[in-house]
Formats: structure tokens, sequence, C-alpha cells
């Protein structure tokens, strides 16, 4: 819940919370059972796929558009990976979570990060307006952040924090 709410402030745009389901090269299909109407182009009512009972949604976003794929966490949310990739298509697979969304980076360390480095499970993905695409420094691709000690998150969740993302101390360590 933090990170979707770093990432509205940061962007205007809300953000699709997700599970990595299958991981190849340059691309990873994100998928859960859930997702705001707003941020689907149509929907579908749909089964839930663990239990096959109740009801899910299916949504069917824009496809081949930049997103930025952001996971904060650690003891003290203390790191912080993202990076860009293109949406290249909604996938139907009925042996998982309901809205599919097949994900393709630049290169293939957003793969090697969510299998040997990642931050935890969930992952959102983000749906930036305009120019406010979150992007990593020097434009390096699955970055992981770690912030110095004296980070508060809360109190750095602010206009200053959202304008100079790229330029704070942080610590660069790469996947």
């Amino acid at each position: 819940v933090f990170t979707m709410l770093l990432c509205k402030r940061l962007t205007d745009s809300d953000a699709f919370m997700a599970n990595p389901s299958r991981i190849r090269d340059k691309e990873v299909l994100f998928a859960h059972c859930t997702i705001g109407l707003n941020q689907t182009r149509q929907y579908i009512i749909r089964s839930h796929f663990e239990s096959n009972s109740g009801v899910a949604i299916q949504g069917l976003m824009r496809e081949h558009k930049p997103v930025t794929v952001v996971k904060v966490g650690g003891k003290n949310l203390d790191r912080i990976a993202f990076t860009q990739a293109i949406l290249t298509e909604n996938q139907n697979d009925p042996k998982k979570c309901r809205t599919q969304i097949l994900l393709r980076t630049k290169n293939e360390e957003l793969s090697t990060y969510l299998l040997n480095n990642s931050i935890g499970n969930h992952h959102l993905i983000v749906f930036p307006s305009g120019d406010m695409m979150m992007s990593s420094p020097r434009n390096a691709f699955s970055c992981i952040i770690r912030c110095p000690a004296n980070f508060n998150p809360l109190v750095n969740l602010s206009e200053k924090f959202k304008n100079s993302l790229s330029n704070m101390a942080f610590y660069l360590i790469k996947s």
C-alpha cells in the first residue's frame, strides 16, 4: 500500500498491483485477480482463479504503452526497485490470475532481478500520465536503491522528493 501511495504521489497515476507469473529473458508476465476499473480499457467479470468461485475482474489494458515497474520494501522501506517496460499484450491463460499483462524490457535485468534479488512478490505497474514516467538515474534498468539510514519515506513523500528523486543521495546496487 505504501508503494501505491508513493507512485500516486510521484506520477498522479493509479498503479496495478501484480505478481510475476512467468519470467523469460526480456519478458515478464504479471498477473492478479483484481484491478481498478479506471485502469482498464475494457473488463470481463470472471470467477476467481484459485477457487474458481466468486468474482474476479479480468482487466484489459492499452497495449504498446510505456509503464514503470516499482517495488518498495525492506525492513525499513529502504529498498526501491524500478524499471521501465512496454506493455506488449494482454493475455488470457485460464491457469493464471485473471488480469494478465506481458511486459517487455530493453534488456534482461528485470528478469534477473525478479529471479535473483527480488524485494518481494507484489510489484506495481504504473501507467504514468504525460511526462511523469518514473525513470532510474542515468537510465539504468532494474536498479535497486538503498536509501540512507536517515531516510524517512513518510517525511520525504513531498513535492521536494517528487522533483528530486533521481538526485537524492541513494546508493545504487545493480542486480
